[in-house]
């Protein structure tokens, strides 16, 4: 799966995120990303979501992301 089709594939996930089995695959996808995968998928995301996106993005590699 390309970079573009997972940011694709993620914001649509998100957009339509309206329940908390949905939030918990969008958790699912964005964990299952390399770090700097994740940390592009937050900057290229639209301001409403990047603060969605963070809390969904497990703690233990949260500093990964941020480096």
């Amino acid at each position: 799966m390309t970079q573009v089709t997972q940011h694709n594939n993620l914001l649509s996930q998100l957009g339509s995120a309206i329940d908390s089995v949905t939030l918990n695959q969008v958790r699912h996808t964005l964990n299952n990303l390399s770090p700097p995968d994740v940390a592009h998928q937050l900057e290229t995301a639209p301001p409403k979501y990047r603060r969605i996106l963070w809390e969904l993005v497990d703690p233990e590699i949260s500093g990964e992301v941020i480096h």
